[in-house]
């Protein structure tokens, strides 16, 4: 928006410029807007609005050049190529979602993009959640677009749907049965989430390397908030990784989900394990600080939507006992 940088007290009736200060399809531009106006008479005297519709008309004809790539498919495979690989090469999730937009629009023209209705037709039976990653992933993508010259139909996006957050917990003879019908490998990576609290993908990535003074270094770029993490281990999990070399731990999709039916478990998710330890540490009385630290998390925010509620409540009883 056009401004003064003056201090008087009606900017409007000063003979101050106005001036403009914005990025416009990639480039930045800081000049006075009183250069746009074609009158030299009284280039020194103009109103808030005519300085305001002055700017727009200067952004407007900066964003009316080249709108290549024209297509859905080229413009994806640029922002990949251009953006995610090289500022968010861990995001595998963001790339394989672009790709799947990729074929079901791979001639599309960016004006005619709905992606409301795309994701109405293709992702109803997915939840709210996963629906919003898509809206977050193509939004940032057609913001990125703008920013390098290209007209987006950024205005197609609805808004993010309310998340029912997950509150499963796995019961200790759940645990029980689950040990029983693992194989041994399996074991080994449910023992290292339930007592780390790290997600699968860091866990995979860990080898002898990575083990330091009883704890685990998990290395920025196999870390979901791309920095490093150091979680100390628990007994058992330490007698599981001493003496390996190479690769510490296994995952099989199958034998997990053959594991679940067959120890009778519902409802019940890989990522649960992570909940399930953050819980626990509640229950043992440990702070939500420290928690939120060993999940890795940047808010306490995230943290809470982790814990049960449940958990929550004989944390906030205790609490108020205090005060007895």
């Amino acid at each position: 928006m056009a401004h003064k940088r003056c201090s008087c007290p009606d900017p409007s009736s000063c003979a101050h410029l106005w001036w403009l200060d914005r990025v416009v399809a990639g480039q930045r531009y800081h000049f006075p807007v009183n250069d746009l106006f074609s009158s030299s008479s009284s280039s020194r005297f103009l109103s808030r609005g005519t300085a305001e519709d002055l700017e727009q008309s200067f952004v407007a004809k900066k964003r009316s050049g080249p709108t290549t790539p024209f297509h859905f498919f080229d413009l994806s495979r640029t922002y990949r190529q251009q953006y995610l690989d090289i500022h968010r090469p861990t995001a595998h999730a963001d790339t394989n979602r672009l790709r799947e937009w990729e074929k079901r629009l791979p001639r599309t023209q960016l004006e005619t993009v709905h992606v409301e209705a795309l994701l109405a037709d293709h992702y109803k039976h997915v939840s709210p959640a996963t629906r919003n990653r898509h809206r977050d992933l193509l939004s940032g993508m057609f913001r990125w677009a703008e920013s390098q010259g290209h007209v987006t139909p950024i205005h197609t996006i609805g808004k993010r749907e309310k998340e029912f957050h997950r509150t499963r917990r796995l019961a200790l003879d759940e645990e029980q049965r689950l040990f029983s019908v693992l194989p041994q490998d399996l074991q080994h990576l449910v023992i290292a989430a339930l007592d780390t609290g790290l997600r699968r993908g860091a866990l995979l990535s860990l080898t002898d390397k990575h083990v330091l003074n009883k704890m685990f270094l998990v290395p920025a770029q196999h870390n979901k908030q791309r920095r490093s993490q150091r979680v100390p281990l628990t007994e058992r999990v330490q007698k599981l990784v001493v003496g390996k070399s190479g690769t510490l731990f296994a995952w099989d999709r199958r034998a997990w989900d053959r594991g679940r039916n067959a120890a009778n478990i519902d409802d019940f998710r890989f990522h649960d394990l992570r909940r399930e330890f953050a819980s626990r540490l509640l229950e043992n009385r440990v702070p939500l600080p420290t928690i939120q630290r060993l999940l890795g998390h940047h808010s306490i925010t995230m943290t809470m939507r982790y814990l049960h509620t449940t958990d929550m409540d004989i944390a906030f009883r205790e609490a108020i006992q205090t005060l007895e």
